[in-house]
């Protein structure tokens, strides 16, 4: 019986290669058992989109195929064993390729090793780790603070611009990805600018409000969690705001 989905994962698997696969457990036993038959009590299926439905696996060495529904006579059940942590499944057993690529399992309780997919990752890993380390580094001083007040809070202001740089290094080392989007989005220097205007006492904090002395600036939204996110918002989005920038400017001076 020839299937879409069987030709899909044969070509996928392109089955002319030795395969390693390794144990995703924390504790590496000697051996390890992964189920190869559905029974009762330990189910092991795959759901075929083409026919819209679980079909029932199992791997058996005197079988060409791993779909019970595709087997017949006597079925001879293999066990699939991990030794230390580890199955290497030759070429010439593409039934059981097959079989663990499709596993429940597979992902969960093991995978397979690609040592060449890893080392992309860990490229790319590297080369965005260097690209945010390189962004701090050409920040100007005002702009690296304001995203250091983002990040960290008005504790910023009391530490040196060393200090500071060291801080934000080591946050853009260790969260790459999202200290690049950060630094890239205007609102994290805004949140930072109402931070700062916030400690010097440019504005006030109240029933869930911003103030200027009396004058209400903006309100916080109760499913707000940042109440400073709020407040760059209402200096990026309204024409009030960028007056009140222009004038809190003039005093942070």
């Amino acid at each position: 019986m020839a299937r879409a989905i069987k030709k899909a994962v044969v070509a996928e698997l392109e089955t002319d290669k030795d395969r390693t696969y390794v144990l995703l457990l924390k504790h590496t036993p000697i051996q390890y058992f992964l189920r190869s038959r559905h029974k009762k009590g330990a189910p092991l299926q795959f759901f075929d989109k083409e026919l819209n439905r679980l079909r029932s696996l199992c791997y058996a060495s005197n079988q060409t195929s791993i779909y019970q529904d595709e087997q017949t006579g006597d079925v001879l059940v293999d066990p699939i064993v991990f030794v230390n942590g580890k199955l290497i499944v030759k070429r010439d057993n593409p039934q059981l390729q097959e079989l663990l690529s499709i596993h429940p399992s597979n992902g969960s309780i093991f995978e397979e090793l690609r040592p060449e997919e890893k080392a992309e990752e860990q490229v790319d890993s590297i080369q965005k780790e260097l690209e945010a380390l390189n962004i701090v580094m050409e920040l100007p001083t005002d702009k690296l603070e304001s995203i250091a007040l983002a990040l960290f809070g008005n504790g910023v202001l009391s530490r040196k611009t060393s200090e500071v740089k060291r801080d934000v290094l080591m946050y853009a080392k260790q969260n790459p990805v999202n200290f690049i989007h950060l630094a890239s989005d205007d609102l994290t220097e805004l949140k930072g600018f109402a931070v700062r205007c916030h400690d010097l006492n440019v504005t006030q904090f109240k029933d869930n409000a911003f103030y200027s002395g009396d004058t209400l600036l903006c309100r916080v939204p109760f499913d707000e969690s940042d109440k400073y996110n709020a407040f760059a918002r209402w200096i990026r989005q309204t024409d009030e705001g960028e007056k009140f920038m222009q004038y809190a400017n003039s005093k942070l001076k």
